[in-house]
């Protein structure tokens, strides 16, 4: 069964890193949650803080990303932000929590803490714009939940992927006459061709879609040597000469398996491959 993440942070300072995470979460197999793209379902009798809690519920695993930025308050009179809320829901629901803070507010964090000590006024910086935002990085050091740095995006995406143990999707393909039965009384010719799932990961929604030169006779599943037994796609198209199959999940080290029939060598013009919607390496 797919996990629920939810991506915690304020919107305008991580507007890009959400959408980018959220994309590269998804195409790992993950259902993601994020308030702006309406993928976070809404009770109308509740009010949005209300129905962000909620998702931090259904939630499997809370992402929060802390910036410069401390955002909208959920709280006024004790100065509580909405982010700050969600990951204390998820802490106290014992929820899987994976904390990562801009390394710029990071590294100013001593700074700020020494002047602070020294009995000056906080002073807004591009680091940290809001003195609560160090008040939200001493609660969870407090916590004693690990907290992670990161530079910009790429290395956010390559943080995250690490700590979820993410692998890029990746096939190996082969194509050979059929062993055994190369050829039918009609005189046409049998074929087989295979993908085989080296990720290291399950691939979900793996799509296949080949398109060869010249039109074949049938392409058929071969559900006795594949992985997968739930099939889908538009498979042969009417000139014969383009095949699309979709499978909910190919596991780990899984293989899927086609025959061919064809009256020649069936030459494949492209072969296209894809995970959750994204073209997978060869």
């Amino acid at each position: 069964m797919r996990k629920t993440i939810i991506i915690c942070s304020t919107i305008l300072d991580f507007k890009d890193a959400r959408k980018i995470l959220k994309d590269t979460l998804v195409s790992a197999g993950y259902l993601v949650l994020i308030s702006e793209d309406g993928s976070i379902v809404t009770d109308s009798s509740k009010d949005v803080y209300e129905n962000c809690l909620k998702a931090v519920e259904a939630a499997d695993i809370v992402i929060v990303l802390i910036g410069s930025r401390y955002g909208t308050l959920f709280d006024e009179k004790r100065r509580i932000s909405i982010t700050r809320e969600e990951y204390r829901h998820a802490k106290r629901l014992n929820k899987d929590r994976l904390v990562f803070i801009d390394k710029a507010t990071w590294n100013a964090k001593p700074l700020y803490k020494s002047y602070i000590n020294k009995g000056f006024g906080f002073i807004k910086s591009p680091a940290v714009e809001e003195v609560e935002v160090l008040d939200f990085i001493n609660e969870v050091e407090e916590s004693g939940d690990w907290i992670h740095e990161f530079s910009d995006v790429v290395d956010l995406i390559k943080t995250v992927k690490n700590q979820l143990n993410i692998v890029d999707p990746q096939y190996e393909l082969y194509f050979q006459p059929k062993k055994g039965n190369p050829s039918n009384p009609d005189g046409t010719l049998n074929f087989e061709i295979g993908f085989k799932n080296i990720s290291g990961v399950p691939l979900f929604e793996f799509l296949v879609q080949l398109v060869f030169k010249d039109p074949i006779i049938n392409i058929e599943y071969d559900f006795s040597r594949s992985s997968v037994n739930l099939t889908g796609g538009e498979g042969l198209s009417t000139d014969k000469t383009r095949f699309e199959w979709l499978g909910q999940m190919l596991p780990t080290d899984g293989w899927i398996v086609f025959n061919i029939v064809s009256s020649q060598m069936p030459v494949i013009g492209s072969t296209i491959t894809k995970h959750h919607g994204k073209v997978v390496s060869s």
